[in-house]
């Protein structure tokens, strides 16, 4: 057994990961959530970074979103983190104040670069309303059902069962 510190607001365990790891809380508090799939919904990128923002804690397994933060990733690399796994994610911060325009990114000063687009749609016989193409999401939510404090455990039903992980933990305070 060791002792961890993990910091207010940050993930322990993640939904869908195969789990090495049985925690038992010695003081603190963290959320409970687990994944709930949302009706499909349309949006341009920029429209689903920014509904990305509100709702931080989103699963999108999508191969369009893949492509375009591999390509936002290329042109503006503070804004993507890329796990060690190869995965690619959002840095909700620096995103939600280059949104608002509280920041400019470094890697923009040296190029004239707006937010991608899908691509590969279709933009013949389009109105300019329209010109910014929007694609089909299927977004998972992750929802609090609870919290566990000091004495509580969790993480073991992925261990005895060899299963991934059944919700994301994320800490309330540290």
């Amino acid at each position: 057994m060791q002792v961890c510190n993990i910091g207010i607001n940050k993930s322990v365990v993640e939904f869908g990961e195969f789990g090495t790891t049985f925690y038992i809380i010695l003081s603190g508090q963290v959320k409970i959530k687990i994944p709930i799939l949302c009706k499909p919904r349309r949006f341009t990128f920029k429209e689903l970074c920014e509904y990305i923002l509100v709702n931080r804690f989103l699963i999108i397994n999508d191969d369009f979103f893949t492509s375009m933060l591999e390509e936002v990733y290329q042109v503006l690399p503070e804004t993507v983190n890329v796990s060690k796994k190869g995965t690619y994610s959002l840095n909700y911060e620096i995103l939600s104040e280059f949104l608002s325009g509280e920041r400019e990114l470094k890697s923009m000063r040296n190029c004239n670069y707006s937010f991608p687009r899908f691509s590969n749609l279709d933009y013949r016989n389009k109105l300019p309303s329209e010109v910014e193409p929007t694609h089909e999401f299927e977004l998972t939510m992750l929802n609090e059902v609870g919290t566990l404090s000091e004495g509580d455990g969790f993480g073991e039903l992925a261990l005895i069962n060899n299963t991934p992980r059944s919700a994301t933990i994320i800490t309330q305070s540290d």
